[in-house]
């Protein structure tokens, strides 16, 4: 056993299959740091975001993960945009 050979112990790590972090947990996260924003499954993931002049944009995904993403770079979007910043990608 200590000898430093390829019997040593495997290093174990739990790693979502994507390396991503638990959808239901990033969910939980997001409804509480934005409860304006209702995410409800319909098959597809829908997310209603209220838009800065009081209309409501609809955002549909049918991955949990696709849809936190996309909505997690609209509000990112409207931030920069409130403090005059847009960034260029």
């Amino acid at each position: 056993m200590g000898s430093g050979t390829s019997r040593s112990r495997p290093i174990l790590s739990a790693v979502d299959g994507d390396g991503r972090p638990d959808a239901a947990l990033r969910l939980s996260r997001f409804r509480e740091e934005h409860p304006d924003i209702e995410i409800i499954w319909r098959n597809p993931w829908e997310a209603a975001m209220p838009e800065p002049d009081g209309a409501q944009r609809w955002v549909m995904r049918y991955e949990l993960h696709d849809l936190l993403d996309e909505v997690e770079r609209r509000l990112a979007e409207q931030a920069a945009s409130r403090s005059g910043r847009v960034d260029q990608a």
